[in-house]
């Protein structure tokens, strides 16, 4: 299978990314035009899972009891054997297809961000926002939305890289410029 072309080459993620410091940690948030889910985003155990951190995140958010760890997810999508020699499966990979193999993908992937209204009707459904980062030198990073606060007009960010605190990021900064030259290109819905 043949990786999509924004998948690959990947650039150190160094190179793209602030200190973490450039974002407020998220707080939590209450009110109308807010609302944040209790998911917690796994830190990637290699350096180009985001897409297995991820989609073991969403699928133990509904179901703790889920047996999907990063390594069986890219042993299933990959073919290899990935929980005993996990170095070989250190690849960049796709989403929709691990979140289809855990049965959390709703629908099909999307090829543009969420707005906003999108983006809280998912979240207020109980369900978070897988998306796709597009780094402006190539390559790219899945993280995903939990929360939203209109009032600041911030979203609630989960990065496997930096998992599992989330960050509250602002919305347009989000969309455009994500650690400064992200940006969301690809939006999955997600669901139990």
């Amino acid at each position: 299978m043949s990786l999509p072309s924004f998948l690959g080459p990947l650039m150190p993620l160094s190179k793209f990314l602030p200190p973490v410091s450039s974002f407020s940690e998220a707080s939590p948030i209450g009110g109308a035009g807010a609302n944040q889910l209790t998911f917690s985003m796994q830190k990637q155990q290699r350096d180009k899972w985001c897409w297995a951190a991820t989609t073991s995140s969403v699928s133990i958010y509904f179901d703790a009891s889920s047996q999907w760890s990063q390594c069986a997810i890219a042993m299933t999508c990959l073919g290899e054997s990935c929980c005993i020699t996990p170095a070989p499966c250190d690849i960049p990979y796709v989403l929709d297809v691990p979140l289809s193999q855990t049965n959390n993908l709703q629908g099909s992937a999307i090829a543009a961000p969420d707005d906003r209204a999108d983006l809280q009707a998912q979240i207020d459904n109980g369900a978070p926002v897988c998306c796709h980062i597009a780094w402006a030198g190539g390559g790219g990073h899945f993280v995903t939305v939990s929360g939203y606060d209109w009032s600041t007009d911030d979203v609630i960010v989960d990065d496997p890289l930096y998992g599992p605190d989330p960050a509250r990021v602002p919305y347009n900064t989000f969309v455009n410029s994500y650690r400064g030259s992200g940006t969301w290109d690809w939006s999955y819905h997600t669901q139990a």
